[in-house]
């Protein structure tokens, strides 16, 4: 991956030109020491050395090369604007400029006023003697031309400009801070200064450039920045509300060079495009203290062959990008750390890449403390013969989107790439789903550490050799997990769960990105110990073949609080009657009940039994069944159905085959109204009404496995009511008032269509798949409206509207 950038060029010493009128002149600084004013023509000769009585002005050269201070204030600035400034000079006194005075250093004291000047301003120049400075603690020095160079410290010259105060520096071309062989340059910037160049270099050549930015000082490079190139040395030091802005560049070193950042306080660092920190060859390190932060379009650590890049955040301090966020990439044995310590953070735009692209290259991500990883694309471990690797010590990785590969590893040792450290790992899903395919392994050199889930949303952990030992917790939304290898030594260690969590044993189907119902054999989740909290959710995947996952707990199944109720339900296919084993348990603690979510699948109701010794079973039976070939069309007719009249909390209804009218001669409270057929059509006589209200299953159901069925009878929803229609060519409508406090969920890859929402208090409407459709009159209901997965709503009638409140 190549970049285009532009590098300015310096002119080495014998070929420095400078564009002025063919009347320019050279004039030398003659104060040898004290102090003396800029516009005092005595303290300036001319290149003989002999004429004085000039003060420098428009097109001259103004030269200080003797160790007397030249002050300048408002009311003591130059004659004009000369084309070039040069303070500390180290050419000789025979051959071009012929000088007249021995190379020297060059000492200005500027507290106010402006000077301007046309192309060239250096401060320690050409391997000028001792130690030049430039204090500009007031006023300005601002480029009146284009063309020339910002220089502090160039050829064999130690240099310093100090800027204080509310000073300020506009320069139109390059800036360049420590250039060439034996250069040393320092800018310090502090107050409220400010300086802004079109382009900046720092070390450049074997020379040595530092800057250092503090209070709110503000320096703006507006194109390209480079620091360290070609075996030269950079620092950025910032501290207090100083801000840095930049474009472009390679701010990091490159071909040989070392740089080094050290940020600290509320210091900001703001990069409009590509942040390059560490090339080629260089050694990068940077060390991030307090609230300091970098906000850039992407950002590399480690880019090109031999790059060496090392970043440490400690405090609050914080990296963001836009865009991609690269450690140690695309070049051979390219290498790059960022670690995260206290609650440090980054957040990236896009995708988090490490040791990608080459051979030998290596990019590690480590999260200590309370850190915080935040990532909007996926993270990318290792590719082309490189690796990635994240050390998880106590900090968190958060989602900001749904991921099927959140984490994908294609580095040289795939499945070697994700450590749990003693701290332990977090990941929080912030209410999507996402899927680590890699396995999370237990560091030899730092064990014991666990996983917590957070927030909503489901956590997908793809294989099932993970090797942590610590406890995993699920405080919120869903783990899917399995086992590999059930039967052998791999296991998880102890599980938890909270209250409105949910674990389930599954494995992924990588293929389709989906929960995999296909699979043949067990799939098996095996845990040391399982905690499950009162409310807290075990799902279970029904496959193909009829199996049920499961899971095995070699220790003790424990109920939180000592009494918990888990909501239990089933995804998938249609199973077989029979019996299923769902959990098994060494030993058990506390009362658990599991209560399934709705009382079915398919036509087969569900019981949840557990055995008090070692086995907790689902058992799916068949349901009482209405006979089309009854006595009557009359509900409340037991001759109608395979059992008895369903009238209870606990009862089941199940319409199957080619359907007929249904008369609800009865007010009748049902667990649940199942449909396996076509054109049914449930009417009320008289006042007669549906409760649905379930003493066997959280919630009520109104299920549509097949065909397309009208309840026209009114419903009242006791509780909240799952309606499911299954195909997406069927139609289940409820055509009669509801009424109830019940909220309504509706699932499944079909259409609802109601009339009624029901105008009083009452649970939310919850979209989940499929189309609903309202078939009413202009109305408002008091129910409000969650869109819980890609499906259509649709108002039947263009002259109606319907308000949810």
């Amino acid at each position: 991956m190549n970049r285009l950038f532009k590098i300015s060029m310096f002119l080495a010493l014998g070929s420095l030109a400078f564009t002025g009128s063919a009347e320019a002149a050279f004039y030398y600084w003659n104060l040898a020491t004290g102090d003396g004013f800029v516009n005092d023509g005595s303290l300036w000769s001319a290149q003989d050395g002999i004429t004085t009585g000039i003060v420098p002005g428009a097109g001259d050269l103004a030269i200080v090369r003797n160790a007397g201070v030249v002050k300048i204030d408002a009311d003591h600035l130059f004659a004009g604007v000369p084309n070039d400034i040069w303070v500390g000079d180290g050419s000789p006194t025979t051959g071009w400029p012929n000088a007249p005075f021995d190379p020297g250093e060059g000492h200005v004291l500027q507290t106010g006023g402006v000077v301007n000047y046309g192309y060239w301003f250096l401060v320690g120049r050409a391997n000028a003697p001792g130690t030049s400075t430039y204090d500009l603690q007031s006023g300005s020095i601002v480029q009146t031309a284009s063309g020339g160079q910002f220089v502090i410290g160039e050829w064999g010259s130690t240099a310093t400009m100090t800027v204080g105060n509310n000073a300020s520096i506009t320069v139109n071309d390059a800036a360049r801070i420590g250039v060439n062989a034996g250069a040393v340059g320092t800018l310090t910037m502090s107050g409220a200064s400010t300086a802004t160049f079109a382009h900046m270099d720092l070390g450049w050549e074997s020379g040595d450039g530092s800057i250092i930015l503090s209070d709110s000082a503000v320096l703006t490079s507006g194109n390209w920045s480079n620091f360290g190139v070609n075996n030269a040395t950079a620092s950025l030091t910032m501290s207090g509300n100083s801000v840095y802005n930049g474009n472009y560049g390679r701010p990091g070193g490159q071909a040989g060079s070392t740089v080094t950042w050290n940020m600290s306080g509320n210091a900001r660092v703001n990069w409009q495009q590509w942040l390059n920190l560490g090339e080629n060859n260089s050694v990068f390190t940077l060390t991030m203290n307090d609230n300091a932060s970098i906000g850039t379009n992407s950002v590399d650590f480690g880019y090109g062959a031999n790059a060496n890049s090392t970043a440490v955040l400690n405090g609050t301090s914080s990296i963001q990008t836009n865009a991609v966020f690269n450690i140690g990439v695309y070049g051979e044995n390219a290498s790059g750390s960022v670690t995260l310590n206290d609650s440090a953070s980054i957040t990236v735009g896009g995708n988090l890449d490490m040791g990608l692209g080459a051979t030998g290259a290596l990019g590690v991500l480590t999260l200590n403390g309370s850190s915080t990883a935040t990532v909007a694309g996926t993270i990318n471990l290792g590719s082309g013969g490189g690796s990635g690797q994240i050390n998880f010590n106590g900090g968190t990785l958060k989602a900001t989107g749904n991921k099927n590969n959140f984490i994908a590893d294609g580095s040289t040792t795939p499945g070697q790439s994700v450590f749990v450290q003693a701290g332990g790992a977090t990941i929080d899903t912030n209410g999507f789903d996402v899927v680590v395919a890699t396995p999370l392994l237990e560091d030899a050199l730092s064990t014991g550490g666990g996983l917590t889930k957070n927030s909503a949303g489901q956590l997908v952990l793809a294989s099932g050799y993970n090797t942590y030992t610590g406890t995993t917790a699920v405080n919120a939304g869903s783990l899917a997990a399995h086992t590999a290898d059930p039967w052998g030594a791999s296991s998880f260690g102890p599980i938890t769960v909270a209250a409105d969590a949910a674990i389930m044993p599954a494995v992924w189907d990588s293929m389709n990105n989906v929960i995999d119902t296909g699979i043949g054999g067990a799939v098996i989740l095996k845990t040391s110990a399982l905690t499950l909290a009162d409310g807290s959710g075990a799902t279970f995947v029904i496959s193909d073949g009829a199996g049920l996952s499961s899971i095995n707990v070699t220790g003790a199944l424990t109920a939180g609080g000592g009494n918990a109720t888990v909501v239990t339900d089933f995804i998938g296919n249609v199973p077989w009657a029979g019996s299923y084993q769902i959990v098994g348990y060494g030993s058990k603690t506390g009362t658990i009940t599991f209560l399934p979510k709705v009382d079915g699948v398919g036509t087969l109701g569900v019981n949840i039994v557990d055995d008090g010794m070692a086995s907790i079973s689902a058992v799916f039976a068949d349901m009482n069944t209405w006979n089309t070939a009854g006595p009557s069309n009359n509900y409340n007719n037991v001759g109608n159905w395979s059992l008895h009249v369903p009238n209870t909390s606990a009862r089941r209804a199940l319409f199957a085959g080619t359907g007929e009218t249904v008369t609800l001669d009865v007010n009748a409270t049902v667990s649940s109204l199942n449909f396996d057929g076509t054109d049914y059509v449930i009417a009320a006589s008289g006042a007669n009404k549906f409760t649905m209200n379930s003493s066997i299953a959280l919630n009520a159901h109104i299920n549509n496995v097949s065909g397309s069925n009208t309840i026209s009878a009114p419903i009242d929803l006791a509780k909240d009511t799952r309606a499911t229609v299954v195909q997406d060519t069927d139609t289940l409508t409820l055509s009669g008032a509801i009424g109830g406090a019940g909220g309504i969920e509706k699932v499944g890859d079909g259409t609802l269509a109601m009339a009624s929402l029901g105008s009083g208090p009452a649970g939310d409407l919850v979209l989940g798949g499929g189309t609903f459709r309202y078939i009413g009159t202009t109305a408002t209901t008091a129910r409000g409206l969650v869109l819980d997965a890609a499906m259509t709503v649709d108002v039947e009638s263009v002259d109606t509207t319907l308000t949810m409140t």
